[in-house]
Protein backbone atom coordinates (compact mmCIF):
# COMPACT_ATOMS: atom_id res chain seq x y z
CA UNK A 1 0.00 0.00 0.00
CA UNK A 2 1.71 3.30 -0.99
CA UNK A 3 0.54 6.82 -0.01
CA UNK A 4 0.97 9.74 -2.01
CA UNK A 5 2.35 12.73 0.07
CA UNK A 6 -0.92 14.35 0.13
CA UNK A 7 -2.67 11.15 1.33
CA UNK A 8 -0.08 11.34 4.40
CA UNK A 9 -1.04 14.64 5.21
CA UNK A 10 -4.59 13.97 5.34
CA UNK A 11 -3.73 10.79 7.17
CA UNK A 12 -1.51 12.30 9.85
CA UNK A 13 -3.96 15.44 10.47
CA UNK A 14 -6.78 12.66 11.29
CA UNK A 15 -4.63 10.46 13.61
CA UNK A 16 -3.10 13.25 15.48
CA UNK A 17 -7.24 14.57 16.11
CA UNK A 18 -7.89 14.47 20.27
CA UNK A 19 -11.35 13.73 19.47
CA UNK A 20 -13.10 11.26 21.29
CA UNK A 21 -10.35 10.27 23.04
CA UNK A 22 -7.96 9.76 20.02
CA UNK A 23 -10.33 7.73 18.00
CA UNK A 24 -8.65 7.85 14.52
CA UNK A 25 -5.45 7.21 16.25
CA UNK A 26 -6.58 3.95 18.44
CA UNK A 27 -8.37 2.59 15.04
CA UNK A 28 -4.95 3.30 13.23
CA UNK A 29 -2.80 1.35 15.57
CA UNK A 30 -5.14 -1.54 15.89
CA UNK A 31 -6.19 -1.70 12.24
CA UNK A 32 -2.21 -1.34 10.60
CA UNK A 33 -0.19 -3.04 13.94
CA UNK A 34 -2.87 -4.87 15.62
CA UNK A 35 -2.32 -3.28 18.82
CA UNK A 36 -4.48 -2.17 21.15
CA UNK A 37 -4.37 0.97 23.13
CA UNK A 38 -4.70 1.59 26.79
CA UNK A 39 -6.22 4.62 28.58
CA UNK A 40 -2.65 5.12 30.17
CA UNK A 41 -1.02 5.00 26.46
CA UNK A 42 -3.18 6.64 23.56
CA UNK A 43 -2.51 9.84 24.47
CA UNK A 44 1.22 9.91 25.41
CA UNK A 45 1.31 8.25 22.12
CA UNK A 46 -0.65 11.00 20.35
CA UNK A 47 1.89 13.42 22.05
CA UNK A 48 5.12 11.27 20.73
CA UNK A 49 3.97 11.93 17.63
CA UNK A 50 3.29 15.67 16.88
CA UNK A 51 5.58 17.19 15.73
CA UNK A 52 4.38 20.59 17.10
CA UNK A 53 4.78 19.34 20.65
CA UNK A 54 8.70 19.42 21.88
CA UNK A 55 8.67 18.09 25.06
CA UNK A 56 6.97 14.70 26.30
CA UNK A 57 7.23 13.63 29.93
CA UNK A 58 5.62 9.88 30.46
CA UNK A 59 5.68 8.78 33.85
CA UNK A 60 3.94 5.52 34.38
CA UNK A 61 3.46 2.64 36.05
CA UNK A 62 6.04 -0.27 35.74
CA UNK A 63 5.40 -3.34 33.03
CA UNK A 64 2.15 -0.61 31.90
CA UNK A 65 3.39 -0.65 28.15
CA UNK A 66 5.87 2.17 27.89
CA UNK A 67 8.12 0.17 25.74
CA UNK A 68 5.34 -0.92 23.79
CA UNK A 69 4.19 2.75 22.99
CA UNK A 70 7.98 3.62 21.91
CA UNK A 71 8.04 0.82 20.17
CA UNK A 72 4.41 2.24 18.36
CA UNK A 73 5.63 5.65 17.84
CA UNK A 74 9.18 4.61 15.86
CA UNK A 75 6.97 2.71 13.83
CA UNK A 76 4.61 4.90 12.62
CA UNK A 77 7.06 8.21 12.37
CA UNK A 78 8.55 6.26 9.04
CA UNK A 79 4.86 6.28 7.68
CA UNK A 80 4.87 10.20 7.81
CA UNK A 81 7.97 11.78 8.45
CA UNK A 82 10.68 11.74 5.90
CA UNK A 83 14.58 12.53 6.57
CA UNK A 84 13.77 11.96 9.88
CA UNK A 85 16.44 10.52 12.84
CA UNK A 86 14.58 8.88 15.86
CA UNK A 87 17.49 7.91 18.73
CA UNK A 88 15.83 5.34 21.42
CA UNK A 89 18.35 5.84 24.27
CA UNK A 90 18.52 3.43 27.51
CA UNK A 91 20.60 2.93 30.78
CA UNK A 92 21.95 -0.19 28.88
CA UNK A 93 21.81 -1.26 25.09
CA UNK A 94 20.30 -4.19 26.20
CA UNK A 95 17.21 -2.00 26.98
CA UNK A 96 17.41 0.38 24.40
CA UNK A 97 17.36 -3.23 21.91
CA UNK A 98 14.26 -4.54 23.55
CA UNK A 99 12.13 -1.31 22.43
CA UNK A 100 13.48 -1.47 19.21
CA UNK A 101 13.02 -5.34 18.50
CA UNK A 102 9.61 -4.42 19.31
CA UNK A 103 9.67 -1.55 16.85
CA UNK A 104 11.61 -3.76 14.33
CA UNK A 105 8.62 -6.78 14.74
CA UNK A 106 5.55 -3.87 13.82
CA UNK A 107 8.26 -3.01 11.03
CA UNK A 108 8.31 -6.51 9.83
CA UNK A 109 4.78 -8.30 10.72
CA UNK A 110 2.29 -5.62 9.74
CA UNK A 111 -0.23 -7.21 7.51
CA UNK A 112 -0.55 -4.27 5.25
CA UNK A 113 3.54 -4.73 4.15
CA UNK A 114 3.35 -1.08 4.49
CA UNK A 115 7.11 -0.56 4.27
CA UNK A 116 7.85 -3.17 1.66
CA UNK A 117 10.50 -2.05 -0.88
CA UNK A 118 11.38 0.72 1.41
CA UNK A 119 13.93 -0.71 3.91
CA UNK A 120 17.59 0.01 2.46
CA UNK A 121 19.53 -0.53 6.34
CA UNK A 122 18.00 -3.15 8.33
CA UNK A 123 20.18 -4.14 11.24
CA UNK A 124 19.61 -5.16 14.66
CA UNK A 125 20.17 -1.81 16.36
CA UNK A 126 19.19 0.17 13.27
CA UNK A 127 16.77 0.87 10.48
CA UNK A 128 16.89 3.50 7.48
CA UNK A 129 14.22 3.73 5.39
CA UNK A 130 14.18 4.88 1.62
CA UNK A 131 12.48 8.14 2.24
CA UNK A 132 15.17 9.40 4.57
CA UNK A 133 14.11 8.52 8.17
CA UNK A 134 15.99 6.27 10.36
CA UNK A 135 15.38 4.92 13.75
CA UNK A 136 18.61 3.70 16.11
CA UNK A 137 19.02 1.89 19.31
CA UNK A 138 21.50 3.72 21.30
CA UNK A 139 22.91 2.76 24.55
CA UNK A 140 23.13 5.42 27.28
CA UNK A 141 25.79 4.35 30.10
CA UNK A 142 28.06 6.76 31.29
CA UNK A 143 31.17 5.36 29.49
CA UNK A 144 29.61 5.07 26.32
CA UNK A 145 30.77 7.31 23.63
CA UNK A 146 28.20 8.40 21.59
CA UNK A 147 29.42 11.70 21.12
CA UNK A 148 29.01 13.41 16.87
CA UNK A 149 25.65 12.02 16.44
CA UNK A 150 22.65 14.28 15.54
CA UNK A 151 18.80 13.74 15.60
CA UNK A 152 15.31 15.16 15.23
CA UNK A 153 14.12 12.87 18.08
CA UNK A 154 15.64 11.54 21.62
CA UNK A 155 13.50 9.28 23.73
CA UNK A 156 15.20 8.35 26.70
CA UNK A 157 14.05 4.99 27.89
CA UNK A 158 14.05 4.16 31.47
CA UNK A 159 14.52 7.68 31.80
CA UNK A 160 15.33 7.34 35.53
CA UNK A 161 18.36 5.56 35.57
CA UNK A 162 20.10 7.88 32.94
CA UNK A 163 23.03 9.52 34.18
CA UNK A 164 22.22 13.31 34.33
CA UNK A 165 25.81 13.94 33.04
CA UNK A 166 25.47 12.09 30.02
CA UNK A 167 21.98 13.47 29.44
CA UNK A 168 23.50 16.43 29.42
CA UNK A 169 26.76 16.74 27.92
CA UNK A 170 25.97 13.70 25.54
CA UNK A 171 22.33 13.08 24.71
CA UNK A 172 20.59 16.52 24.57
CA UNK A 173 23.43 18.10 22.40
CA UNK A 174 22.54 15.60 19.59
CA UNK A 175 19.36 17.87 18.96
CA UNK A 176 21.29 21.23 19.00
CA UNK A 177 22.17 21.19 15.38
CA UNK A 178 18.36 20.83 14.66
CA UNK A 179 16.18 23.98 13.43
CA UNK A 180 14.16 24.39 16.61
CA UNK A 181 15.96 21.81 18.54
CA UNK A 182 15.34 18.28 19.01
CA UNK A 183 11.79 16.81 20.37
CA UNK A 184 12.68 15.33 23.57
CA UNK A 185 10.34 12.32 24.76
CA UNK A 186 11.15 10.70 28.74
CA UNK A 187 9.72 7.44 29.96
CA UNK A 188 10.03 6.09 33.22
CA UNK A 189 9.04 6.14 36.65
CA UNK A 190 10.00 8.19 39.89
CA UNK A 191 13.37 7.64 41.22
CA UNK A 192 16.05 9.62 42.70
CA UNK A 193 14.63 13.15 43.02
CA UNK A 194 16.82 16.14 41.42
CA UNK A 195 17.11 13.92 38.38
CA UNK A 196 16.87 14.74 34.75
CA UNK A 197 13.73 12.88 35.01
CA UNK A 198 12.38 14.59 38.16
CA UNK A 199 13.29 18.32 36.57
CA UNK A 200 11.18 17.21 33.83
CA UNK A 201 8.20 16.25 35.82
CA UNK A 202 8.60 19.59 37.70
CA UNK A 203 9.09 21.59 34.17
CA UNK A 204 5.35 20.95 33.61
CA UNK A 205 3.97 22.86 30.24
CA UNK A 206 1.71 25.72 30.38
CA UNK A 207 1.19 28.03 27.50
CA UNK A 208 0.76 31.01 29.71
CA UNK A 209 3.55 30.67 32.28
CA UNK A 210 5.58 28.09 30.92
CA UNK A 211 5.41 27.29 27.26
CA UNK A 212 9.04 25.69 26.82
CA UNK A 213 8.16 23.30 29.13
CA UNK A 214 6.86 19.37 29.13
CA UNK A 215 3.33 17.74 28.50
CA UNK A 216 3.17 15.26 31.13
CA UNK A 217 1.26 12.21 31.07
CA UNK A 218 1.12 11.25 34.76
CA UNK A 219 -0.62 7.26 35.50
CA UNK A 220 -0.07 5.63 38.73
CA UNK A 221 -1.01 1.98 39.00
CA UNK A 222 -4.62 2.02 39.24
CA UNK A 223 -5.04 3.46 35.49
CA UNK A 224 -2.98 0.81 33.79
CA UNK A 225 -5.46 -1.54 33.01
CA UNK A 226 -2.20 -3.58 31.08
CA UNK A 227 -1.40 -4.59 34.77
CA UNK A 228 -2.00 -8.03 36.72
CA UNK A 229 -3.71 -6.55 39.64
CA UNK A 230 -3.06 -9.56 41.64
CA UNK A 231 0.60 -9.77 40.96
CA UNK A 232 1.13 -6.05 41.78
CA UNK A 233 -0.47 -6.07 45.16
CA UNK A 234 1.30 -9.20 45.86
CA UNK A 235 4.64 -7.17 44.76
CA UNK A 236 3.16 -4.31 47.14
CA UNK A 237 3.08 -7.08 50.58
CA UNK A 238 6.37 -8.60 49.32
CA UNK A 239 8.48 -4.77 49.45
CA UNK A 240 6.27 -1.64 50.27
CA UNK A 241 9.38 1.16 49.42
CA UNK A 242 9.80 -0.68 45.75
CA UNK A 243 6.01 -0.81 45.32
CA UNK A 244 5.60 3.21 46.12
CA UNK A 245 7.82 3.87 43.37
CA UNK A 246 7.15 1.63 40.73
CA UNK A 247 3.95 1.34 40.92
CA UNK A 248 2.77 4.06 43.50
CA UNK A 249 4.32 6.82 41.54
CA UNK A 250 5.54 8.28 44.70
CA UNK A 251 6.03 11.71 43.74
CA UNK A 252 2.65 12.70 42.66
CA UNK A 253 1.13 10.33 45.51
CA UNK A 254 3.24 11.37 48.56
CA UNK A 255 2.98 14.62 50.48
CA UNK A 256 5.36 16.85 47.94
CA UNK A 257 2.45 17.57 45.62
CA UNK A 258 0.46 20.83 45.82
CA UNK A 259 2.10 23.20 48.56
CA UNK A 260 -0.98 25.10 48.29
CA UNK A 261 -4.39 23.26 48.10
CA UNK A 262 -7.63 24.65 46.52
CA UNK A 263 -9.10 24.47 49.73
CA UNK A 264 -6.41 26.69 51.34
CA UNK A 265 -7.31 29.16 48.57
CA UNK A 266 -10.70 29.52 49.05
CA UNK A 267 -10.20 29.67 52.83
CA UNK A 268 -7.71 32.68 52.50
CA UNK A 269 -9.29 34.91 49.76
CA UNK A 270 -11.10 38.33 50.84
CA UNK A 271 -12.76 41.29 49.56
CA UNK A 272 -9.28 43.19 48.07
CA UNK A 273 -9.59 46.54 49.17
CA UNK A 274 -9.36 47.47 53.03
CA UNK A 275 -10.80 51.11 53.42
CA UNK A 276 -10.61 53.47 56.18
CA UNK A 277 -13.41 55.32 57.48
CA UNK A 278 -12.92 58.29 54.68
CA UNK A 279 -13.33 55.26 52.18
CA UNK A 280 -9.39 55.32 50.93
CA UNK A 281 -7.35 52.22 50.74
CA UNK A 282 -5.24 51.65 53.27
CA UNK A 283 -1.08 51.17 52.59
CA UNK A 284 0.11 47.72 54.22
CA UNK A 285 2.69 48.01 56.99
CA UNK A 286 4.87 44.81 55.58
CA UNK A 287 6.70 44.09 52.34
CA UNK A 288 8.54 41.48 50.95
CA UNK A 289 10.68 42.04 48.07
CA UNK A 290 12.33 38.99 45.58
CA UNK A 291 15.25 40.49 43.52
CA UNK A 292 15.44 39.14 40.02
CA UNK A 293 17.64 36.62 38.50
CA UNK A 294 18.55 36.01 34.82
CA UNK A 295 14.77 36.06 33.16
CA UNK A 296 12.65 36.36 36.21
CA UNK A 297 11.25 39.35 37.96
CA UNK A 298 11.64 41.51 40.77
CA UNK A 299 8.18 41.02 42.54
CA UNK A 300 7.26 43.23 45.53
CA UNK A 301 4.25 42.20 48.01
CA UNK A 302 2.84 44.82 50.84
CA UNK A 303 0.97 43.29 54.01
CA UNK A 304 -1.40 44.59 55.92
CA UNK A 305 -1.85 42.98 59.77
CA UNK A 306 -5.36 43.10 61.37
CA UNK A 307 -5.43 45.89 64.20
CA UNK A 308 -7.88 43.26 65.86
CA UNK A 309 -6.19 40.48 65.45
CA UNK A 310 -2.20 40.34 65.28
CA UNK A 311 -2.14 37.14 63.79
CA UNK A 312 -3.92 38.00 60.53
CA UNK A 313 -2.61 39.73 57.60
CA UNK A 314 -3.92 41.35 53.96
CA UNK A 315 -2.27 41.29 50.72
CA UNK A 316 -2.85 44.98 49.78
CA UNK A 317 -0.88 45.37 46.69
CA UNK A 318 2.42 43.74 44.44
CA UNK A 319 4.25 45.18 42.07
CA UNK A 320 6.21 43.08 39.33
CA UNK A 321 9.28 44.71 37.49
CA UNK A 322 9.94 42.46 34.56
CA UNK A 323 12.78 43.46 32.65
CA UNK A 324 13.47 47.09 34.61
CA UNK A 325 17.27 47.14 35.57
CA UNK A 326 18.33 47.35 39.00
CA UNK A 327 18.71 51.32 39.42
CA UNK A 328 14.88 51.98 37.87
CA UNK A 329 14.26 49.14 40.55
CA UNK A 330 15.55 50.96 43.23
CA UNK A 331 13.81 54.16 42.57
CA UNK A 332 10.77 52.75 42.44
CA UNK A 333 11.07 50.72 45.59
CA UNK A 334 11.82 54.48 47.21
CA UNK A 335 8.66 55.78 45.92
CA UNK A 336 7.05 52.89 47.47
CA UNK A 337 8.10 53.54 50.99
CA UNK A 338 5.48 55.64 53.55
CA UNK A 339 5.49 56.61 56.64
CA UNK A 340 2.88 53.39 57.54
CA UNK A 341 5.49 50.78 56.25
CA UNK A 342 7.69 49.18 59.38
CA UNK A 343 9.20 45.91 58.13
CA UNK A 344 10.86 45.03 54.82
CA UNK A 345 12.89 41.64 54.10
CA UNK A 346 14.11 41.03 50.70
CA UNK A 347 16.70 38.33 49.22
CA UNK A 348 20.09 39.26 49.93
CA UNK A 349 21.37 36.18 47.71
CA UNK A 350 22.75 36.67 44.72
CA UNK A 351 21.98 40.39 42.75
CA UNK A 352 19.96 41.34 46.07
CA UNK A 353 23.06 42.41 48.12
CA UNK A 354 23.29 45.84 45.83
CA UNK A 355 20.18 47.09 46.08
CA UNK A 356 20.12 46.36 49.75
CA UNK A 357 22.92 48.36 50.20
CA UNK A 358 21.60 51.45 48.67
CA UNK A 359 18.15 51.30 50.04
CA UNK A 360 19.56 51.23 53.30
CA UNK A 361 21.42 53.98 53.16
CA UNK A 362 17.53 55.86 52.84
CA UNK A 363 16.55 55.05 56.38
CA UNK A 364 14.59 52.53 55.37
CA UNK A 365 13.40 49.79 57.62
CA UNK A 366 14.98 46.86 55.61
CA UNK A 367 16.80 43.34 56.31
CA UNK A 368 18.32 40.80 53.62
CA UNK A 369 16.96 37.29 54.07
CA UNK A 370 19.64 34.61 52.57
CA UNK A 371 18.27 32.12 50.53
CA UNK A 372 20.03 29.26 51.33
CA UNK A 373 18.66 25.65 52.02
CA UNK A 374 18.33 26.52 55.23
CA UNK A 375 16.81 29.84 55.65
CA UNK A 376 14.13 29.07 52.63
CA UNK A 377 12.98 25.89 54.47
CA UNK A 378 12.12 28.28 57.40
CA UNK A 379 10.50 30.86 55.36
CA UNK A 380 8.08 28.27 53.55
CA UNK A 381 7.29 27.08 56.62
CA UNK A 382 6.59 30.14 58.52
CA UNK A 383 4.31 31.04 55.25
CA UNK A 384 2.71 27.24 55.28
CA UNK A 385 1.62 28.00 58.95
CA UNK A 386 0.02 30.58 58.26
CA UNK A 387 -1.58 29.65 55.39
CA UNK A 388 -2.90 26.33 56.91
CA UNK A 389 -4.35 28.12 59.32
CA UNK A 390 -6.68 30.78 57.29
CA UNK A 391 -4.52 33.98 58.21
CA UNK A 392 -3.23 34.93 54.73
CA UNK A 393 -5.70 36.60 53.02
CA UNK A 394 -5.60 38.03 49.08
CA UNK A 395 -8.00 39.14 46.70
CA UNK A 396 -11.35 37.05 45.87
CA UNK A 397 -11.40 38.24 42.65
CA UNK A 398 -8.78 40.15 39.98
CA UNK A 399 -8.00 43.13 41.96
CA UNK A 400 -8.09 46.39 39.10
CA UNK A 401 -4.96 47.55 38.93
CA UNK A 402 -3.49 44.27 39.75
CA UNK A 403 -4.68 42.24 36.91
CA UNK A 404 -1.18 40.92 35.52
CA UNK A 405 -0.31 40.58 39.07
CA UNK A 406 -2.87 38.69 40.20
CA UNK A 407 -2.53 35.79 37.76
CA UNK A 408 1.01 35.17 38.36
CA UNK A 409 0.56 35.07 42.09
CA UNK A 410 -2.03 32.02 41.96
CA UNK A 411 -0.38 30.44 39.04
CA UNK A 412 3.02 30.31 41.35
CA UNK A 413 1.05 29.75 44.67
CA UNK A 414 -1.08 26.94 43.43
CA UNK A 415 1.44 25.13 41.74
CA UNK A 416 4.36 25.31 44.49
CA UNK A 417 5.97 21.99 45.33
CA UNK A 418 8.25 21.13 47.94
CA UNK A 419 11.44 19.46 47.06
CA UNK A 420 13.36 17.76 50.05
CA UNK A 421 16.76 18.31 50.26
CA UNK A 422 19.55 15.38 50.90
CA UNK A 423 20.24 17.30 54.03
CA UNK A 424 16.31 16.19 55.40
CA UNK A 425 15.07 19.65 55.57
CA UNK A 426 12.77 21.13 53.03
CA UNK A 427 12.38 23.95 50.56
CA UNK A 428 9.66 25.22 48.33
CA UNK A 429 10.26 25.82 44.85
CA UNK A 430 8.02 25.77 41.58
CA UNK A 431 10.74 24.60 39.36
CA UNK A 432 14.55 23.77 39.66
CA UNK A 433 15.70 26.02 37.16
CA UNK A 434 15.33 29.57 38.76
CA UNK A 435 15.71 31.18 35.46
CA UNK A 436 12.38 30.13 34.42
CA UNK A 437 10.95 32.41 37.76
CA UNK A 438 9.00 30.50 38.74
CA UNK A 439 8.48 30.95 42.80
CA UNK A 440 9.40 34.92 42.74
CA UNK A 441 5.47 35.84 43.89
CA UNK A 442 5.86 32.80 46.68
CA UNK A 443 9.34 33.91 47.50
CA UNK A 444 7.93 37.70 47.44
CA UNK A 445 5.04 37.22 49.94
CA UNK A 446 6.68 34.48 52.56
CA UNK A 447 9.46 37.30 52.77
CA UNK A 448 6.49 39.84 53.84
CA UNK A 449 4.67 37.27 55.91
CA UNK A 450 8.56 37.04 57.76
CA UNK A 451 8.56 40.62 57.77
CA UNK A 452 5.26 40.29 59.69
CA UNK A 453 5.64 37.74 62.23
CA UNK A 454 9.18 38.91 63.32
CA UNK A 455 8.86 42.49 63.72
CA UNK A 456 9.32 43.84 67.05
CA UNK A 457 7.49 47.09 67.76
CA UNK A 458 10.42 49.33 68.87
CA UNK A 459 8.67 50.37 72.21
CA UNK A 460 9.16 47.18 73.74
CA UNK A 461 12.53 47.84 73.98
CA UNK A 462 12.14 50.41 76.33
CA UNK A 463 11.17 49.72 79.99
Amino acid sequence: MKLTNKERKLWFQKILSRRDNCKNLRAFVYNIFGVKLYSNQVKALRDFLDPKIKKVYYSSARQSGKTQIIALAAAIIPIFYDNIHMYIFAPKLEQAQISFERFSALVHTNPYNIYAGSIIVDKADRIKFSNGTEIRAITASRNADITGLTTHIICLDESHRISPYKVREDILPMGGAVPGGAKIIQCGVPGVRGTHFHKAFKNKYDPKVNPSGYMQHIYPWEQCPILDRDYVLARKAEDPISFATQYELSWEKSNIGMFLSEEDWARCITHYELKDKEGKPLRGEFMGIDFAKLRDSTVITELRQDPDDLEHFYVVGWWELSGVDYASQIGFIKNLWHSELKQIYADKSSVGEGPLDVLRQTGMPIEGFNFDIQHKDKLYKNLANFIQKGQIHWPASTPRGFEKEYVHFKQQMMELEKEFKLSGLISVHHNLDDSLGRDDFPDSIALAVWAGTHFIEPSAYTT
